[in-house]
């Protein structure tokens, strides 16, 4: 009897375990595949001055597995005047909902590599605290499964009024004076420093110094080609309260930075009497952008050297067939590279012969 009892019981234990034949376990819980946590959260200031919160969608649940239903975000919002009684620490209230959409991700992506941004405008002197929570299709979520973003604001410095530049080979120097008033009139103050754009024919708007915003007031860019036409902006950055706030930018230059180096002059340089005329040669220039050679002559007697020749000798050898018998010539080589103002180096040493065939 008692062995009956045990196996009954044990029977009613796999059943409610889901051991049991052909008995499926109880689903998980609806609670325990809503989204989990938001990452990648950031923000910026775009040039009119709103704010442009980021983030990317979570790839798992609450239960840590692959979610499989997202349906978008909700974003809280808490806005506070910094009146002297404000307490920084203290619970706020939220008292303003967005909502954002999830969006498919494109062909060949992940979840995970999309962007969704929100957008909002703040008013100087207040603190804004956002809550962000994915939720799924049927627009739940985990009521603790949040992030939080906490954003100072205050007026943005004004921007550079003036941007002075100077050119070098593939060098743009930029100089600029730091701005004396904030946006609403009053003294600059905070200033952090500045972040600097700059744009080609061949590419959109980039920041171009790297992590924190540039300290100093004048930038040196090193990574620009020749030739090429640039585009620059400057905005400046005010750090409120630990918030970065970029204010509007300057008045966008152009400039085209160019080779202005010349290569090495010639050296080495031989000169010979043959039957035919006179031959030269000299030691190859090492210059990456070397284009080729220019020759120039003078008799004895005269003064001033002439070109002779083509417009660039390709290689390291003349023949000078234009001369006369008993005659002194004096010879020079220069050296011109591919740049677009055709930097000539300083003429070699000149040589001389009295042409003898």
């Amino acid at each position: 009897m008692r062995k009956a009892v045990w196996l009954v019981l044990a029977a009613l234990l796999a059943t409610a375990l889901g051991f049991a034949c052909g008995v499926k376990a109880p689903p998980l819980r609806a609670k325990l595949l809503l989204p989990n946590n938001i990452t990648g959260k950031a923000y910026r200031f775009n040039e009119d001055g709103r704010l442009i919160v980021s983030f990317r969608p979570p790839t798992r649940n609450v239960k840590g597995g692959l979610l499989k239903d997202l349906g978008g975000f909700f974003v809280d919002r808490s806005e506070n005047r910094l009146s002297p009684d404000f307490c920084a620490g203290c619970p706020v209230t939220y008292t303003k909902r967005f909502h954002i959409k999830a969006l498919k991700p494109r062909s060949r992506s992940y979840v995970s590599d999309v962007t969704y941004e929100l957008e909002d405008i703040l008013t100087p002197g207040n603190v804004y605290h956002y809550r962000i929570f994915a939720h799924d299709s049927d627009e739940r979520f985990h009521p603790r499964k949040f992030l939080t973003l906490i954003v100072y604001y205050d007026s943005p410095c004004n921007p550079p009024d003036a941007i002075e530049t100077e050119t070098g080979d593939k060098l743009v120097v930029l100089r600029w004076p730091p701005p004396e008033r904030l946006l609403d009139g009053r003294p600059a103050a905070n200033l952090a420093g500045y972040n600097i754009y700059r744009r080609s024919d061949q590419s959109g708007w980039i920041k171009i110094n790297s992590g924190k915003a540039w300290n100093r007031e004048v930038f040196e860019d090193t990574r620009v080609i020749n030739g090429r036409a640039y585009k620059y902006k400057v905005r400046a950055v005010r750090n409120w309260q630990g918030t970065l706030i970029e204010g509007p930018p300057s008045p966008v230059i152009s400039v085209s930075p160019a080779d202005l180096t010349p290569p090495p002059p010639p050296v080495k340089v031989g000169v010979a009497s043959l039957a035919k005329g006179v031959s030269l040669s000299w030691a190859e220039v090492v210059a990456s952008d070397l284009a080729g050679y220019r020759v120039y002559r003078r008799t004895e007697g005269r003064a001033g050297f002439k070109k002779i020749g083509p417009k660039l000798v390709p290689e390291t050898i003349f023949f000078d067939v234009k001369v006369k018998p008993g005659v002194i010539y004096f010879y020079r080589i220069t050296a011109v590279d591919k740049s677009p103002a055709g930097n000539e180096s300083e003429p070699s040493q000149e040589v001389r012969i009295r042409f003898q065939p």
